[in-house]
């Protein structure tokens, strides 16, 4: 009897581990890597397949992006939700920055767990440019190594970006203040970054005070910072209402019907969409900000776009254009040296 038993025990025992052996451990999803495809400034396509679930139901998938590398379901800066189960998902991301580099991901979810795809890496295209670069030269390069495309606007040769540079084209540093009242008390040359913040000039360029402008040694050799009437003129020829020599260029005050939007970049105002000009000629008008020349503050970044323009053969006051979030049209208003604007160099005739 006792023999029986254990034999019962026994053939009990094996039955459980064969079972055990042949039961199928769950584990988390596989996935393939995911592909991105149809890039452009602002979107992309994204595509991943489950081919393995694991051996339990995925109950949620997707895609994981960032600006920087590995982003995960906790660390992101979008993520999507594209059903459950196995197989091919995608997924389109919408309102991505123009030339920006971007990390992906898929994802699946099962009861046991989150698996990822490998990363993939892509950059989106460049915002398509309206300008026409000047025909002998698309690019300059000035002191500090600084490269500035082009741009021709009428029979002017633009700089497209504004001016960055910490040097004169006679090597000289320019000096650079950043204490606010020796700002609005300095009688000589200065620069300075919006905020203080070098960061800044990436996007924004330099500010200079008038001091600095009437040097005549700012723009690269062969380019000078644009007169008075050079903005006149480039004024005149983009607008739509009033053409070049139209008495309402020498007048101060906002001037002009659409010259304004017309000049502003297709991105980078505050407001967004609504406020962002066309940008017809490639000239990238950008909302730099300023420092006041009274008080050394930094005023209205994303808000306002301020550059100096040197002084005509007789011309007395000193001159700044002024793009507005808000308006469509250009400001000419007379400035005390002291303020801190952008600058534009045009080539020399």
């Amino acid at each position: 009897m006792k023999i029986k038993l254990f034999t019962l025990l026994l053939v009990c025992i094996m039955g459980m581990l064969f079972f055990n052996a042949c039961k199928k451990e769950n584990k988390i999803p596989e996935l393939s890597t995911c592909s991105i495809s149809e890039i452009t400034s602002t979107t992309a396509s994204c595509s991943a397949n489950i081919i393995n679930d694991g051996g339990a139901e995925v109950t949620a998938r997707g895609f994981v992006w960032g600006t920087a590398a590995e982003p995960n379901l906790e660390n992101n800066l979008g993520f999507s939700t594209n059903g459950t189960g196995s197989g091919i998902f995608s997924y389109s991301l919408i309102n991505l920055s123009p030339e920006t580099q971007y990390y992906v991901k898929a994802y699946a979810t099962n009861e046991i767990g989150t698996a990822y795809s490998q990363e993939v890496v892509f950059t989106s295209v460049a915002t398509p440019w309206n300008g026409t670069p000047c025909p002998d030269c698309e690019t300059v390069t000035d002191i500090d190594g600084n490269i500035y495309r082009t741009v021709l606007i009428g029979n002017q040769c633009w700089l497209v970006e504004n001016l960055s540079t910490t040097q004169y084209n006679d090597g000289n540093q320019i000096p650079i203040i950043t204490d606010n009242t020796e700002w609005q008390n300095s009688t000589s040359a200065a620069m300075c970054y919006y905020n203080n913040d070098s960061e800044n000039k990436e996007e924004y360029g330099i500010l200079y005070n008038f001091y600095a402008v009437e040097t005549d040694k700012l723009c690269p050799e062969g380019w000078h910072v644009a007169t008075d009437n050079e903005w006149k003129e480039m004024e005149g020829y983009v607008d739509s209402e009033y053409g070049i020599g139209n008495s309402v260029w020498d007048t101060e005050g906002w001037r002009g019907s659409d010259v304004g939007v017309k000049l502003k970049s297709d991105k980078g105002w505050l407001g967004g969409s609504e406020q962002n000009g066309t940008d017809n000629y490639g000239f990238g008008g950008l909302p730099g900000g300023a420092r006041e020349g009274i008080s050394g503050e930094f005023q209205r970044v994303e808000e306002w776009g301020l550059w100096w323009s040197s002084k005509n053969a007789d011309e007395t006051n000193v001159y700044r254009r002024y793009l507005g979030n808000h308006d469509d049209n250009i400001a000419r208003f007379s400035s005390d040296p002291q303020s801190g604007y952008s600058v534009r160099c045009i080539k020399n005739e």
